[in-house]
């Protein structure tokens, strides 16, 4: 664009960058944001059904005082780091250990009583079983012995997608929105 007085004054770009600008992008820019867009999207919907579980996790020793009874209590300590997450009713899962099966045997029950001993830094926790003596694949405990395991105090049970998007929701919840 010439004006009157013949200069460029008028254009505001190179016929380099208009050549540049008249070409047609090529398919993967063309196309990029939808593919990105179309990833993330799986990524979420992936991350929607992935459960996360937190969990806290403690050696147990179950030993009956009476052979003629059947286990109906359970005890673990645990240090005070882990245990300040448990309250009382969550879910516990009890994986026993002294069994010859390739696949640990499983009791489940749920927190009764949570106490702290300042003297030891270590809280008791009292485990209630929900299957009394019986294990998940129905095998029947010993009561005469002493057996070992492991307990597995479920926290919480969250959703992948829930775990990534807690600090923006915890932000949002903060504002009073």
């Amino acid at each position: 664009m010439k004006n009157e007085l013949g200069d460029n004054r008028g254009q505001i770009h190179s016929d380099e960058f208009i050549e540049i600008m008249s070409q047609s992008p090529s398919w993967i820019v063309r196309y990029g944001i939808i593919i990105i867009s179309m990833l993330i999207c799986s990524l979420f919907i992936i991350s929607w059904h992935i459960h996360y579980t937190e969990l806290v996790s403690a050696p147990v020793t179950i030993i009956s005082s009476n052979p003629t009874n059947s286990i109906k209590k359970i005890a673990a300590s645990l240090s005070s780091n882990n245990a300040s997450k448990i309250k009382i009713g969550q879910r516990a899962v009890i994986k026993l250990s002294d069994f010859q099966t390739s696949e640990h045997e499983v009791l489940e029950g749920k927190v009764k009583l949570i106490k702290f001993f300042s003297e030891e830094e270590i809280y008791y926790i009292e485990i209630e079983l929900t299957k009394i003596t019986s294990t998940t694949i129905g095998k029947y405990l010993s009561r005469s012995k002493e057996i070992n395991g492991m307990v597995e105090i479920i926290i919480e049970d969250l959703r992948l997608f829930e775990k990534l998007t807690a600090p923006i929701t915890s932000i949002y919840k903060t504002e009073g929105h």
